[in-house]
């Protein structure tokens, strides 16, 4: 989750209204998340009323690794410009890119596209992960892989609800046409309803949560930094209750998707996913070992005005993208959703 711009946007109300547990949302990615996080208040609402293998070579047909699948089951800074040289490509561990955004921005979107294709065009071929695609679509994402000839078939076979997905079709393409392992890495908006209600054992089992380490003991201050991400990134109106339970699901999705960049290390790794899952303090990157460290390069894709660039090893900044405020709407939602006393009778 991100303090500024392209998580947080806490300086100004226009992004305020963005999730910072997955960089800037867009509009039908704000709208999405939001009718989970208000499914879940009515249900709490009614609950409290009632009680009173590592990747095959890539031009072969690839599957995930076992253990996906069984997780499965149950300074000045003008616009485009990098602060800092690219670090992984030059030791001699397969590197390892996690790749911000923000969601609905499309001059980002090509700016990450022409950073990864420079890398691919020398003859890099890691593993894509991308947070677009949920977990249990991961059948219909390989076999898309193995047999549509564009990044069009590959989202009508395998996409979901909730992305502006015509931002997402020229790096599809590029795993398409340099054969890259194409993984998805998201815990789906149906899972992450279940951990707000019941924790993480409403998805995983035990060997689960085990292996993806979702039980481990987090810094007061990062817990304490991820409610108040979210809080700021409700439009200050969400009920505080709700704060943590959404930091778990937050948790979640960074924890699946670190599992899989391990599960694909030796190959290399490209992580596509909102800023404030690649963060470095309190994202994806805090969930890897500490001997795939040294082979990360944290990249975020941010928009101007604001930037935390402790957050990042690289920082490209992009001009901001307008967009309408999108808290007029989620706080009529809130209103909405608010039970409406019934009359007495006199």
């Amino acid at each position: 989750m991100q303090k500024l711009m392209s998580t947080t946007f806490t300086e100004n109300l226009k992004y305020r209204s963005v999730l910072r547990s997955s960089g800037y949302l867009g509009l039908s990615r704000f709208f999405a998340y939001s009718f989970v996080v208000l499914s879940v208040m009515l249900m709490c609402n009614s609950s409290l009323a009632q009680q009173a293998q590592p990747a095959q070579q890539a031009e072969q047909p690839f599957q995930p690794g076992q253990s996906s699948q069984s997780i499965q089951s149950h300074s000045s800074v003008r616009p485009g410009s990098r602060t800092q040289p690219n670090k992984s490509l030059s030791v001699g561990a397969p590197a390892i890119y996690l790749m911000g955004e923000v969601h609905d921005n499309p001059a980002i979107h090509e700016a990450r596209f022409e950073r990864l294709k420079q890398d691919l065009s020398a003859g890099w071929r890691p593993a894509l992960i991308m947070e677009q695609f949920d977990r249990e679509r991961q059948t219909d994402l390989t076999q898309a892989w193995q047999t549509c000839p564009d990044a069009a078939c590959v989202i009508k076979h395998a996409g979901g609800d909730g992305w502006n997905w015509s931002l997402y079709e020229p790096i599809i393409q590029l795993a398409l046409q340099f054969r890259l392992p194409l993984i998805a890495g998201n815990v789906s908006r149906q899972d992450a309803s279940k951990i707000m209600r019941g924790g993480y054992e409403a998805v995983f089992d035990t060997a689960a949560q085990q292996q993806l380490g979702l039980q481990r003991l987090w810094p007061e201050t990062m817990t304490t930094q991820q409610i108040q991400s979210i809080l700021d990134g409700h439009c200050g109106v969400l009920p505080e209750t709700m704060a943590m339970p959404m930091v778990q699901a937050q948790r979640a999705r960074d924890a699946m998707m670190a599992d899989l960049i391990v599960q694909y290390a030796q190959q290399g790794v490209v992580l596509i996913a909102g800023n404030g899952h690649v963060q470095r303090d309190v994202g994806v990157y805090r969930w890897l070992p500490t001997d795939l460290l040294p082979n990360v390069t944290v990249m975020g894709f941010v928009e101007a005005g604001g930037i935390d660039f402790q957050a990042y090893d690289e920082v490209i900044v992009l001009p901001v993208f307008e967009r309408p405020d999108p808290c007029i709407a989620f706080m009529k939602m809130m209103r909405q959703s608010k039970p409406v006393a019934k009359p007495t009778k006199g």
